[in-house]
């Protein structure tokens, strides 16, 4: 009978903190985000703020996001930098999508794909897709065609409108009209309005 009881206890106290740990600045993630839907900056800002401190992860890449666009406080990026990169300590990996912007726009292109490759590494199709644009930048159409391929088996419909023009320009490979209305049929059909006009 002891040991039933401690087994229940156990178990008991591992769901328990295991739930906790899942939850932990939910309640104020929650209220966080339904400020932010009436755009009501400050009191959104206050609710992330007090979620991120308690450990929340999404809740670091929603501060992050203010502090990169100035919702709620003065835009600042170095302070954007840091909550992306502790988000991505929590595990938040779409933190990495963002933080690899940042680094893009401010032409630190190695960050930026080092943020793409992790993100990619971790299946995310905006990562895969991103360093398809970086590499279509730096003219490396063989490598920009592959990322984008790869995003693009994961329904990411820009990245099957990218291939699509790199056949219709012929960029790196001899073009191909066929082949590029093929790849625009496909981002049309998932929704993509520029090609919808390719077809």
């Amino acid at each position: 009978m002891k040991l039933k009881n401690f087994l229940f206890i156990s178990i008991f106290y591992f769901i328990t903190s295991y739930s906790f740990a899942q939850e932990k600045g939910q309640a104020e993630l929650k209220s966080g985000n339904l400020a932010s839907s009436k755009e009501l900056w400050d009191e959104a800002f206050t609710w992330y703020e007090k979620a991120a401190n308690k450990g929340n992860a999404e809740a670091m890449h929603h501060l992050a996001y203010m502090f990169e666009n100035g919702q709620g406080r003065d835009q600042d990026y170095a302070k954007a930098i840091n909550w992306y990169k502790k988000a991505i300590q929590n595990n938040y990996s779409y933190a990495l999508i963002a933080l690899g912007i940042i680094y893009q726009n401010n032409d630190l292109y190695e960050e930026a794909k080092n943020c793409y490759q992790i993100a990619a590494q971790k299946g995310i199709a905006d990562g895969m897709e991103l360093l398809g644009f970086l590499n279509l930048t730096k003219q490396n159409h063989n490598d920009a065609i592959l990322w984008f391929k790869k995003a693009a088996d994961k329904g990411n419909k820009e990245a099957m409108y990218q291939i699509g023009l790199i056949y219709q320009e012929g960029l790196g490979l001899n073009a191909d009209e066929e082949e590029a209305k093929k790849w625009f049929k496909k981002a049309a059909d998932k929704g993509h309005e520029e090609a919808k006009t390719k077809l």
